[in-house]
């Protein structure tokens, strides 16, 4: 990854700067017009940045490269799925575009959807080779057309990186030991309330999620484990409603009684958190309707 510094704009040229890379090496010119005609969506556009801390944090809110993300000790079926997952969807993408081009060049349309089963009942009659440790593993290629789908969003999600895929299913249950009920619960719904129909980010909803916490619930939380069948959700309004006093709230016997502190989690697994829940729609929102209920 080519990390330069901007060090002085051209004087004969507004279009261009001279930039130098962080690490040692020789001064470059880059246009702004290359630049900025990258698509701010795609994964090769370019992050810009005030300071290196806050460009670490652009790269880890695109590219998922928290602490520890890249790890050695994965656990050979992680690597394997990982292996499995980018393989499959690289052939089925590269099918699918031989025949669009090979209909194309006919002028006869095609749809889509029957290129990609096509292209999956090919694949069905291929092996997979893979070295791990020095033995070699083959493992026989299938994905139906919903396999295939969450296959692709997991990929687009890591940019195709297999080290990230292969780490992500280690993060995929997030039962870690100091992550408690309450802890799920206060995450799933600022998910919930701030992220999944707006425009912020997973940085600026992590800030959020810390301030209400420590400036406005005196890092209390409801403890899903003292309310029974159900979470009232009076409680949970009256913990975010800013009209209501906290302290009126822990004044109330039976509402402390159900309160609990709690610890706002790392920006790395919160990160990851929020990577999985979206790479896996379905089993996203089966997740967080099972800890907030359906109701929420």
């Amino acid at each position: 990854m080519y990390i330069p510094q901007v060090k002085a704009l051209d004087p004969e040229n507004a279009l261009v700067i001279h930039v130098e890379p962080i690490a040692e090496g020789p001064q470059r010119m880059l246009s702004l017009l290359d630049l900025l005609a990258t698509p701010s969506t795609s994964p090769t556009a370019p992050l810009f940045a005030p300071t290196l801390e806050v460009l670490h944090e652009q790269i880890e809110e695109r590219f998922g490269l928290g602490p520890g993300a890249i790890t050695q000790d994965l656990p050979d079926n992680f690597v394997i799925k990982a292996r499995v997952i980018t393989t499959i969807v690289e052939k089925v993408n590269t099918l699918v575009a031989e025949d669009e081009r090979r209909a194309n060049l006919r002028g006869e349309a095609i749809a889509h959807k029957q290129a990609l089963r096509r292209a999956l009942s090919i694949i069905k009659t291929t092996t997979l080779r893979i070295e791990l440790h020095g033995a070699i593993k083959e493992i026989p290629l299938h994905a139906g057309l919903s396999s295939y789908y969450k296959y692709h969003t997991i990929y687009e999600t890591y940019y195709g990186d297999e080290a990230q895929i292969a780490a992500s299913f280690r993060r995929s249950t997030f039962r870690l030991p100091h992550i408690t009920s309450a802890q799920f619960h206060f995450i799933d719904m600022c998910l919930l309330l701030y992220y999944g129909n707006t425009r912020i980010t997973k940085t600026r909803v992590y800030k959020l999620a810390r301030d209400i916490l420590e400036k406005r619930t005196q890092g209390y939380w409801i403890d899903p484990t003292r309310c029974g069948e159900t979470v009232p959700e009076n409680i949970v309004t009256e913990l975010l409603d800013l009209k209501i006093p906290m302290q009126a709230l822990l004044e109330n016997p039976e509402k402390k009684e159900l309160l609990t502190k709690i610890e706002m989690p790392s920006t790395g697994w919160f990160s990851g958190y929020t990577r999985y829940i979206e790479a896996q729609p379905d089993m996203g929102q089966h997740i967080i309707t099972q800890r907030l209920g359906k109701d929420i």
